[in-house]
């Protein structure tokens, strides 16, 4: 449109490659075309995973393994000295995961069937978090293999998310039993605190280009943030009337109301306003940046300047969760 397509994607496509020492290659054939072609480690692996809150703390599985989701009231069967969940009609063994990882048990919640090769076993946890795309890195030599995690991924405020190995999960909860003597817990290393659950925010991405809208989309849910989005600042605010956000980022040039239109709008309500609006924009003079600051927005983001950990920085500073 006359007011979109700025090429924003490609410094942020840079940005985030050099941050996994990856590589674009770039091949042109005149009167032909060109062939981007992205090259990551191959230790580096995306993976759907479901996270799960432990003992006041965050662990994730693969979500090729998970089964089945249980609801906490689910009724449980003890037989032979151990418990089970029902499964269509079947009993599975059911376990507490913190006793498995060696934590101290938490307030019993629902229960997440994992399942390899044909063995399952069900798992309580203290609560479902929610599924995203998680960035896998292989723990390295520096550090030893811990049992029972496969790998981590570095969160966005810096802490440690660990990936559980469902097989050695697996393995794991059939030694544990009332007849046995309980394996030692698998140790973290020393130094590697596992981060504490954190409520997810709500956030409203406002732009009129569906690519723009879907990168930042892209970029906070993996964030682990609960995203909305909107084309323009009239349909932010329908939709804000319906469920307010906690925070609210937004394009300036957009049809029907602009960026200055729906900061001025939602800090004309009362109910609204109070939610933090960070504007990501083109424009980039000194007037504009005053005339959005006046109209209510908490934080200002150059699009040519954009990249994902600064967007991160941004959303993370105005919740309130700088560290």
């Amino acid at each position: 449109t006359e007011e979109a397509g700025r090429g924003v994607g490609l410094d942020v496509v840079t940005a985030a490659l050099e941050q996994v020492r990856g590589r674009v290659e770039v091949s042109t054939e005149p009167g032909r075309g060109s062939e981007f072609r992205i090259v990551v480690p191959i230790t580096l692996t995306i993976v759907q995973c479901l996270i799960m809150a432990v003992s006041g703390q965050a662990f994730a599985v693969p979500m090729a393994a998970v089964v089945r989701v249980l609801k906490a009231e689910t009724s449980t069967t003890p037989a032979n000295g151990r418990s089970h969940a029902l499964v269509d009609g079947r009993g599975v063994l059911l376990t507490d995961l913190a006793e498995v990882l060696g934590l101290t048990a938490g307030v019993p919640g629902p229960s997440v069937v994992l399942g390899t090769s044909g063995a399952t076993h069900a798992f309580r946890v203290d609560a479902m978090v929610g599924q995203r795309d998680v960035v896998v890195h292989g723990l390295g030599g520096l550090i030893p293999r811990v049992e029972c995690v496969a790998g981590a991924s570095i969160e966005p405020d810096g802490s440690i998310l660990f990936v559980l190995d469902v097989p050695a999960l697996l393995q794991r909860a059939r030694t544990l039993g009332p007849a046995a003597p309980s394996p030692p817990a698998p140790a973290l290393p020393a130094g590697l605190a596992i981060p504490a659950v954190i409520a997810r925010a709500s956030l409203l991405v406002v732009d009129d280009a569906l690519t723009v809208r879907e990168l930042q989309r892209s970029i906070l849910v993996r964030a682990g943030y609960e995203v909305r989005t909107a084309s323009d600042g009239r349909e932010a605010l329908e939709l804000l009337a319906e469920q307010p956000a906690d925070l609210v980022l937004t394009d300036v040039e957009m049809p029907n109301l602009d960026g200055f239109g729906l900061a001025a709008g939602i800090r004309s309500q009362p109910r609204l306003a109070g939610i933090p609006i960070l504007m990501v924009t083109s424009r980039s003079s000194e007037e504009d940046r005053r005339r959005g600051l006046e109209a209510g927005a908490d934080g200002y983001i150059i699009k040519s300047e954009f990249d994902e950990t600064r967007l991160l920085r941004a959303v993370s500073g105005l919740l309130g969760k700088d560290g």
